[in-house]
């Protein structure tokens, strides 16, 4: 495990460095106890979840996984319970020169502590994958994702003929 570097930036706020990415967090005292809130927002998150799914960083795309996120096939469908299954999950698709893909963002959308994202998965020598994506937060961990392809249907509407 690597140790992150802390550099003070002012009284209140200092930034980390960790996989090389910087970040930072801002400290509040109360009285002889202190607040940590970082100022990481979710689509800065979202952003960094994504740039690390195409670059093949397993860990950095693990990093924003709380450690018992769950992963559904829409609508309820558990994919992956927690992120030893995640990695177990996408390990081989980052390895290989045949899965993985790239990811573009297409639309975004946050709602409290849901942020929804549009987004587009390629792949050489495959059709894209067009689909919705709802993350769910606590604080600045992902605790649920569910995946909702963009031709999803329910079936025949009641009212078709």
């Amino acid at each position: 495990m690597r140790i992150p570097r802390v550099y003070k930036v002012d009284n209140n706020t200092f930034q980390y460095e960790t996989n090389h990415k910087k970040k930072t967090i801002l400290i509040f005292v109360i009285g002889e106890s202190a607040v940590t809130v970082s100022a990481q927002s979710k689509e800065q998150i979202i952003n960094s979840y994504n740039n690390a799914f195409n670059a093949r960083d397993v860990e950095g795309f693990l990093e924003p996984l709380d450690d018992s996120v769950k992963t559904f096939k829409f609508p309820n469908t558990l994919v992956e319970n927690g992120k030893p299954q995640v990695r177990e999950s996408y390990t081989p698709a980052f390895k290989s020169k045949e899965l993985g893909g790239q990811i573009e963002i297409l639309g975004r959308l946050e709602i409290g502590d849901v942020y929804i994202i549009e987004q587009s998965l390629r792949r050489s020598g495959f059709p894209s994958v067009d689909q919705y994506v709802i993350f769910k937060f606590k604080g600045n961990k992902i605790i649920e994702t569910h995946y909702l392809p963009k031709n999803f249907s329910w079936g025949k509407h009641p009212f078709d003929k």
